[in-house]
């Protein structure tokens, strides 16, 4: 996990190829959850052709995420109590 400041979380996939990103909104109580493609925080090199296709989605999409859910606070709450429970589940 990457902390870039108390507000934004980065956890990186077992196969460092995709990543979800945690924001939460200050103002309105939400949690973002983002899941980012290969290239934006990979450990791996990209050659020249990736770092073009990267960046023309950039350009043409506007973001480099493959999806994004917005969670009030009453859920995102819900979330991570649910995953504490599965985690604790034999």
């Amino acid at each position: 996990m990457t902390t870039f400041d108390n507000t934004t979380k980065i956890y990186l996939c077992g196969c460092y190829k995709e990543g979800l990103v945690i924001e939460k909104d200050q103002d309105f109580e939400e949690v973002y959850f983002s899941i980012f493609d290969r290239g934006l925080y990979s450990n791996n090199k990209l050659n020249w052709r990736q770092k073009l296709r990267y960046c023309w989605h950039i350009i043409t999409i506007g973001e480099p995420y493959l999806d994004e859910i917005i969670l009030n606070k009453e859920t995102a709450e819900h979330l991570a109590k649910d995953i504490l429970e599965m985690l604790k589940e034999k």
